[in-house]
């Protein structure tokens, strides 16, 4: 009777100790172009999880929140917003669209995470070199399609950008 229940009404959860982190919500994974920018949710994931290493400079748990779409004239941007296990809300650009005029920046690394070589594919994030002077640094698209690093609550030459090719 008690599985029937729980069957029925959905909320009988045997992993207490989850509270829905691994659920992520249902995004449109195809851009306004109609090009994919991943072929499922755990792909996605993957893809800005090898970059959000490269911004905490160690492994973390990621789930995305939300998937925004920049209006671009060839190839596809995509801000994707996730957060961390330990509460941390950022994002990441991922784009096919090659960036111009990074000249600004302090540093941009770059680094290939596919075997077979880049797919074209680049997340960008952003990272503070100085917690105290940036506490929460991210990355936005300028008007000019470029992306930069920007910081709400202090100065953005304490955020360093970081280019993952995928």
């Amino acid at each position: 009777m008690g599985l029937f229940i729980c069957t029925l009404l959905g909320s009988c959860d045997t992993n207490d100790s989850d509270f829905g982190w691994g659920t992520q919500g249902t995004f449109n994974l195809t851009a306004p172009n109609g090009q994919a920018i991943a072929s499922n949710m755990e792909s996605l994931t993957r893809k800005i999880n090898r970059a959000a290493e490269k911004t905490f400079r160690e492994h973390k748990d990621i789930r995305i929140t939300e998937i925004i779409y920049h209006d671009v004239p060839a190839g596809y941007m995509a801000e994707i917003k996730y957060e961390t296990l330990d509460g941390i809300s950022t994002n990441a650009i991922l784009t096919n669209i090659p960036q111009n005029g990074k000249k600004h920046f302090k540093r941009i690394m770059t680094r290939s995470e596919s075997p077979g070589g880049s797919s074209g594919e680049k997340v960008y994030t952003c990272s503070s070199t100085d917690r105290k002077k940036c506490p929460n640094c991210s990355v936005v698209k300028k008007t000019d399609g470029n992306v930069e690093c920007f910081c709400s609550e202090g100065q953005r030459k304490y955020c360093e950008l970081t280019e993952t090719s995928i």
